[in-house]
C-alpha cells in the first residue's frame, strides 16, 4: 500500500459518509489501472475504482462528475463503450451543461465513426445524428 493510498483508506474509514475520500481513492485506482501494463493489475485496480465510484454514487446519485469519471473508466480501462454511454446520459441528465460528458460523448462518436480526419469525423457525426432522427 502506498502512502497516498493508506491516507485515503484511513480517511475513508474515519468518515464513512463523506464521499470525497471515496472519490479520491477511486481516482487513484483509476489512474493506476490506466497506466499499468499488467492486465491482472489493470483489471484489479479498475474493479476497485468502479466499486468506489458506485459507492460514492449511492451518496451523491446526481453528481454528474462522478458519472463522467465512471464512464471514463469504462472507456479507458474496460473498453465498455455502451455502458459508458449510459453513464454519460446519466451525467447529462444530472447536469445538461456538463462539458466533460459532452466531450467524452463526442470522442466516443468520433471513434465509432472510425476516422481520425476532422472533416470525415464531422460528416460521420452529422450522418449519425441524421440516422437517429
Amino acid at each position: 500500500m502506498t502512502g497516498a493510498e493508506k491516507i485515503l483508506v484511513d480517511t475513508r474509514l474515519k468518515t464513512p459518509v463523506d464521499s470525497l475520500p471515496l472519490i479520491s481513492l477511486a481516482d487513484l485506482y483509476a489512474q493506476w489501472a490506466q497506466h499499468t501494463a499488467i492486465p491482472a493489475e489493470r483489471e484489479n485496480f479498475g474493479q476497485q475504482a468502479d466499486a468506489l465510484y458506485s459507492e460514492a454514487l449511492t451518496l451523491s446519485p446526481s453528481d454528474d462528475e462522478l458519472w463522467f469519471k465512471r464512464a471514463l473508466l469504462n472507456v479507458n480501462v474496460f473498453n465498455q463503450i455502451d455502458l459508458a454511454q449510459q453513464q454519460l446520459k446519466k451525467a447529462l441528465d444530472s447536469n445538461p451543461a456538463s462539458e466533460n460528458a459532452y466531450g467524452l460523448s463526442g470522442y466516443i462518436l468520433m471513434q465509432q465513426a472510425g476516422t481520425s480526419e476532422p472533416g470525415k469525423q464531422r460528416d460521420a457525426m452529422l450522418e449519425n445524428g441524421r440516422q437517429r432522427l
